[in-house]
């Protein structure tokens, strides 16, 4: 008998409990949309965490309807199409415009975040693994 058999039939192994059923029939949350193609995690889970929420029609912000057209981070290969207007809109000491998000937004990336975000921007958001 192998280990992993005597310990389910002993009942040293638990299961992953199960989500409830209207868990799994809710669309998904703009935390993980974001970027879908892009191999750059950080850039990835920053602009899910703080930019999806407006530029993604799948959103829950209100404007997101108007904010998506201007800027959509659904996927990657969007991204690219209008990532020159980022750096100015992340980069705290180096603002061209309003910084994004407003600061009315409750959820306020660190400095850390935006400049990790700014700098992968400036090196034309490689998509690699590593960000370069």
């Amino acid at each position: 008998m192998t280990l992993a058999l005597a310990a389910a039939l002993c009942g040293c192994v638990r299961r992953a409990p199960r989500a409830p059923e209207a868990a799994l029939n809710r669309p998904p949350s703009p935390e993980g949309i974001a970027l879908a193609g892009c191999r750059y995690e950080p850039a990835r889970i920053i602009v899910s965490r703080y930019c999806a929420d407006c530029h993604s029609p799948r959103g829950s912000d209100p404007d997101r309807d108007r904010a998506s057209r201007i800027l959509n981070v659904d996927t990657y290969a969007e991204w690219m199409g209008a990532a020159r207007a980022v750096p100015g809109r992340v980069d705290l000491d180096s603002l061209e415009a309003s910084p994004m998000p407003p600061r009315s937004h409750s959820r306020q990336p660190t400095k850390e975040e935006r400049k990790v975000l700014a700098e992968w921007v400036r090196r034309g958001s490689p998509n690699t693994p590593e960000g370069r």
